[in-house]
């Protein structure tokens, strides 16, 4: 993967993923052969993932629970 500076404009989160105002930026896109992508998220006050109504829960083994 090549890293270079971006020059794509900050987007909207799309609301299927998130609720509220969510803002991303994109860090690094695909090269040639490669699905591989990096955003950066921005979450205003109030704004949360959707994540939680389809797949449930996150687990990080070797991480201590909160």
């Amino acid at each position: 993967m090549q890293i270079t500076r971006n020059d794509i404009d900050t987007g909207a989160g799309p609301s299927q993923w998130f609720t509220g105002e969510v803002y991303i930026d994109a860090i690094a896109a695909p090269s040639k052969g490669s699905r591989l992508t990096a955003s950066s998220v921005h979450f205003t006050p109030r704004a949360r993932t959707a994540w939680h109504t389809r797949i449930g829960s996150f687990e990080f083994p070797g991480c201590p629970a909160p």
